[in-house]
């Protein structure tokens, strides 16, 4: 999973260059994420959940803005409702 943060990578809605990652299905079926979370603290896992209906095309990729501004998550373009901390920028899946 490469994550990011550069001023010529991806931008969300707001235009905003943001820490990203990216998530990859390397199966021929859609991947659901219902049930899944992704946190920065490895102790608290369940720390934000993905929105229903969020899904990994087959064969495709999901980026999943990491800026903590999960008010503007949608099944299409998540954001977690945390920023990884510059000194280590751990994510859990």
């Amino acid at each position: 999973m490469p994550a990011g943060l550069a001023p010529e990578g991806p931008r969300d809605a707001s235009g905003h260059a943001e820490p990203w990652l990216e998530l990859h299905n390397s199966g021929a079926n859609p991947a659901s994420l219902d049930d899944y979370f992704l946190s920065d603290d490895p102790l608290a896992p369940r720390r934000w959940a993905f929105p229903a209906g969020t899904r990994v095309p087959g064969g495709g990729f999901l980026l999943v803005w990491l800026d903590g501004q999960a008010g503007e998550s949608t099944p299409e373009a998540p954001h977690a409702a945390f920023r990884p901390t510059a000194r280590d920028g751990v994510v859990v899946l």
